[in-house]
């Protein structure tokens, strides 16, 4: 019986990766969420599958506390860096309890690190003893890679800011939509528009191409507003063709 060469079973395998990496969006979907269920465990909490812009893949979230977070930290652009899904980092820096009670670790632009518990409404002193175990940790430093400071994210508190909420979904949902394209044309023309006048409208944005290509400037328009690169009025207004679109004076962060 004639045995398989080191150099066809080498190529069988690369051949293997090459087709897991070229399965289709939906295929690595079902792939992810069946994770997701699992990891779930007994918790009944909806699962939540978005594309985020800060982090250039998919993700995937935990009930409304958990999506709210994200539209909120989509929306930051003191925020550079997010990882929605620390858990296995956290319990190799801190332990199984607190892998389980950290939910967000990001980076902000002035490289200040945070760890964020993110609950549905304040759990009041229901908290306190792994709080307190936490900050202790992080005031001496007992592992390199912790944060620099804890926070606690309740959803009952940031709710108040529906339209900033909303107007994130929808330009999350375009930049989902646009996640090959580079934006990088689109996004030139649309910042020398805004230094040409100063103040644009969404509409003259849509006015740079009647084309279906329009579609990859709300894109890249969505793009320079979410990572602060240009002001807008989204934090509190509808998102529409009246939108109003300035040159950004400092970091704007969410509101």
């Amino acid at each position: 019986m004639s045995k398989k060469s080191p150099t066809k079973s080498a190529e069988a395998k690369a051949e293997a990766r090459s087709s897991e990496k070229q399965a289709r969006l939906g295929t690595q979907m079902r792939g992810r969420l069946a994770e997701a269920y699992d990891a779930r465990g007994h918790s009944r909490g909806t699962l939540n599958y978005h594309y985020s812009p800060k982090c250039r893949r998919d993700v995937v979230l935990m009930g409304h506390a958990e999506l709210g977070h994200f539209l909120t930290v989509e929306y930051n652009a003191r925020i550079v860096e997010v990882d929605y899904a620390p858990r296995d980092k956290v319990k190799g820096i801190a332990g199984d309890e607190l892998g389980e009670f950290i939910h967000a670790s990001i980076k902000l632009r002035d490289g200040t690190k945070v760890w964020r518990h993110i609950s549905a409404e304040n759990p009041g002193d229901k908290h306190d003893v792994i709080e307190a175990n936490l900050n202790r940790l992080i005031a001496h430093k007992t592992h390199p890679d912790l944060p620099d400071r804890y926070e606690k994210w309740i959803w009952e508190e940031n709710r108040l800011k529906p339209q900033l909420i909303h107007n994130s979904l929808r330009m999350v949902s375009w930049l989902a939509q646009a996640r090959e394209w580079p934006l990088l044309e689109e996004s030139k023309k649309i910042l020398a528009l805004v230094a040409a006048n100063g103040e644009i409208a969404a509409s003259d944005v849509m006015a740079l191409d009647s084309s279906p290509a329009q579609a990859l400037y709300l894109a890249a328009m969505s793009k320079l507003v979410l990572s602060g690169q240009l002001d807008s009025d989204l934090t509190h207004l509808p998102l529409s063709p009246i939108s109003r679109l300035y040159k950004l004076e400092g970091v704007r962060h969410e509101q």
